[in-house]
């Protein structure tokens, strides 16, 4: 894991959330999972709307993950939902092996849904990418960090546009991105 990532899975130790941020961050670490082609888009908004949850895109990345996980990692399942196969093998397998080196380092596996301890855990880990609505569909960093954000045309977030966000990590195209966001 990156070393962000890794914070936020250290992290969420004291919020009882520990497999579930290693489920986001392994998640987070391969990266894209809907695969765009030549599907009719209604059709492909309509199956990766099963996932979306409107607060949060880490909670997207845990609805993702179960529905992978509950069809017992089948490949047919991925390919039905418009996600790469590889790319969630790829998810399972640093999962497995963040947790195998946590419990190598004596690091007990908490588990909780809440929403709220998984906010604060992200909150925790990310802080230094809080955003404020600027106007438009802008935001601007929080302190010292004035710059003129938006959100990637991926988050969930982007439909709504809550007053303050945080997002995993700002990323700069011919834009400057907020990618991963959890409304705060």
């Amino acid at each position: 894991l990156e070393p962000g990532l890794a914070n936020f899975v250290l992290r969420s130790r004291a919020f009882g959330c520990v497999t579930e941020a290693a489920t986001m961050a392994a998640m987070l670490t391969v990266g894209r999972f809907f695969v765009r082609g030549v599907y009719d888009e209604e059709e492909f908004k309509q199956v990766t709307d099963e996932f979306r949850d409107h607060q949060s895109d880490f909670f997207t990345l845990l609805a993702i993950w179960d529905g992978y996980r509950e069809s017992h990692y089948s490949r047919e399942w991925c390919e039905a939902h418009y996600l790469h196969p590889s790319w969630m093998h790829g998810v399972r397998t640093i999962r497995a092996h963040t947790l195998l080196v946590l419990r190598r380092l004596g690091i007990e596996w908490s588990s909780s849904r809440d929403r709220t301890n998984l906010g604060k855990a992200i909150l925790a880990s990310f802080k230094w990418n809080v955003l404020v609505f600027h106007r438009g569909y802008r935001y601007r960093g929080m302190g010292s960090q004035r710059f003129n954000v938006v959100l990637s045309p991926d988050s969930s977030l982007r439909e709504r546009l809550p007053q303050y966000v945080v997002s995993y990590r700002l990323r700069r195209t011919t834009r400057l991105l907020a990618e991963c966001n959890q409304e705060i």
